[in-house]
């Protein structure tokens, strides 16, 4: 772990400067600050506000309508409200004029994207790889309860050698994923696309055998519009392979509908069903069952580079024939996202949720005492630093590096299921978009 965590330290260590944003007073006080302007559209840009930015820009033009780095931004912001017609307009004038290099480069690119997104297919390829180093990958002290790369949990007091577990186990392993995402654009006015995307992923085994696992994954999903809301049904499956046979393999089919709206420039809400099935294979087959859920959340920009998100979910879980694992789970996260320099961005996130069983326990899970309804109380933080390759060097443009730290500590009135946990990730992403 040590290793990683070093590996992570150099990343956070990368040089960036923070970026004040520029107070619309300042821009009432001095509209025709030609500086100003030209700042204050960058930043509303970036923020997902881009009609404050083309208000922006056009009074750096009205100043000076020869300003060729305000007219290349004026068509990346028409391009980003989905004006390709006016933005390439733009752009074949300016092809037209002798450019220096660079900026050349930048009206044949942006013209390129604009072709692109007319055509009805768009794909993209993803390949990943990376290290993932827990302090505790059997959740001692003595359930056993290991949870999984693939985000599922199972149950084993023994490890691979028929031992009980006398103390936390390190473990490290080599992760890789690759999916191809295919969008579809109809050309309706209520139906935005439709996407359908299949991956590979799993890790390496590492000495303990509990990381490694390999992984299936198809979802298909479309996007439409209704109103001023965006809804997108979606269904998916995953196999899931765990090299260590105590673990168990897991199939899971999942259903959802989510909704996000734009309640003003700087608030969206967003809301979401789900229902999933989860069945596993052999003599893990007493923990199949389903799982309903309900969520709903907020996203409120702060600045033009930070916003803030709150989010709370309620799930109902139950099993076919264990009723050890039939529950009710409440959960809330708070969420901050923030691009401290051009390509930097760093979230985090605070996670609670409470589980409260439906039976007394039985003692199905090991040597464990029986009589009581089991709750567990899982508090979870979550840091994840991503550097865009784009932000380093043109020739890294397809290339994303993420380090990610998670804590989680879960307390339960049945002290065996009471453990901590803290692993690191570290990710290195190329996509290839055709």
């Amino acid at each position: 772990m040590r290793k990683l965590v070093f590996i992570c330290v150099l990343i956070f260590s990368l040089p960036f400067q923070l970026h004040a944003g520029v107070p619309y007073a300042e821009i009432l006080a001095d509209p025709d600050n030609i500086e100003l302007n030209q700042k204050y559209a960058v930043e509303q840009l970036e923020a997902g506000n881009a009609k404050g930015a083309l208000a922006a820009i056009e009074r750096v033009l009205a100043a000076q309508p020869t300003d060729l780095t305000a007219r290349l931004f004026r068509a990346r912001i028409l391009m980003a409200l989905g004006s390709d017609l006016q933005a390439d307009s733009e752009l074949q004038a300016l092809s037209k004029l002798p450019l220096p290099d660079a900026e050349a480069r930048m009206v044949a690119n942006m013209r390129d994207q604009i072709s692109t997104r007319r055509r009805a297919w768009q794909h993209m390829l993803t390949l990943g790889l990376g290290l993932v180093d827990s302090d505790n990958v059997n959740n001692y002290p003595a359930s056993g309860m290991v949870t999984l790369q693939s985000q599922e949990s199972s149950y084993s007091t023994f490890d691979i050698a028929g031992n009980e577990f006398k103390e936390k186990l390190d473990d490290q392993a080599t992760t890789y994923n690759v999916s191809h995402l295919s969008i579809y654009d109809p050309q309706l006015q209520t139906i935005d696309q439709i996407f359908a995307n299949f991956a590979v992923a799993g890790s390496e085994e590492g000495d303990t055998g509990y990381l490694a696992y390999q992984s299936l994954n198809a979802s298909l999903g479309v996007r439409m519009r209704l109103g001023e809301t965006i809804v997108t049904p979606r269904v998916s499956f995953s196999d899931i392979d765990n090299d260590f046979e105590l673990l168990g393999d897991l199939n899971i089919t999942s259903y959802g509908l989510d909704a996000y709206r734009k309640i003003s420039d700087a608030l969206q809400a967003s809301g979401g069903l789900s229902y999933v099935e989860r069945g596993y294979e052999g003599a893990k087959s007493t923990r199949d069952g389903n799982t309903m859920g309900i969520s709903a959340g907020i996203n409120y920009l702060l600045s033009p580079r930070t916003n803030i998100s709150f989010s709370a979910n309620y799930q109902r879980v139950d099993a076919d024939t264990d009723a050890d694992q039939d529950k009710s789970v409440i959960a809330g996260q708070i969420g901050l996202s923030t691009m401290p320099a051009n390509g930097h961005i760093v979230s985090l996130a605070a996670i609670y949720s409470d589980a409260q069983h439906d039976n007394k326990y039985s003692g199905s899970i090991g040597a464990l005492s029986s009589g009581k309804q089991r709750g567990d109380q899982v508090t979870s933080y979550r840091l994840n630093y991503t550097v865009l390759g784009q932000s380093l060097a043109t020739q890294l443009r397809n290339f994303r590096l993420q380090a990610g730290y998670n804590f989680s500590d879960t307390r339960s009135n049945l002290t065996d299921f009471t453990n901590d946990n803290r692993s690191f990730t570290l990710t290195l992403s190329y996509m290839f978009s055709y």
